[in-house]
């Protein structure tokens, strides 16, 4: 009651739980397109392409649950280290993701290109949950 006209913004946050609720939009999010690309993929071009699919979700889903490990900060460093770490995060990010797009052709072959369109459809996901929401 005594709160009611203090805004949202500007009342404690546990950050926890902030955390927690983007990364499930994230996830939710990431999941429904990732499924929508596999089902389109099923009705064209059968049940591999849809594995494909479905691998390259979840693809997708290492690259950023492996961009998250590395990015881990601790404490209070400084503005450069912080940085540095960034950029560690987003090298190895982009390292890991070219390993994983290049076994996704070698492995699915013809069905390459689902596994592709899922790994680029669960990444726009991403970004737009991030940028939006």
């Amino acid at each position: 009651m005594e709160n009611d006209n203090i805004q949202k913004i500007s009342r404690p946050t546990d950050l926890p739980s902030l955390l927690r609720e983007k990364i499930n939009s994230v996830l939710r999010v990431m999941a429904v397109i990732v499924l929508l690309v596999a089902g389109i993929g099923l009705i064209v071009s059968g049940s591999k392409a849809m594995t494909a699919a479905i691998i390259g979700g979840l693809a997708h889903i290492a690259v950023v649950a492996i961009y998250g490990w590395v990015a881990q900060i601790k404490g209070f460093p400084a503005p450069k280290t912080i940085l540095s770490k960034f950029l560690l995060a987003e090298m190895v990010k982009i390292v890991v993701a070219v390993i994983l797009l290049a076994a996704g052709f070698v492995f699915f072959g013809e069905s390459a290109v689902w596994f592709a369109a899922a790994f680029l459809a669960a990444l726009a996901a991403y970004l737009l949950v991030l940028i939006f929401k």
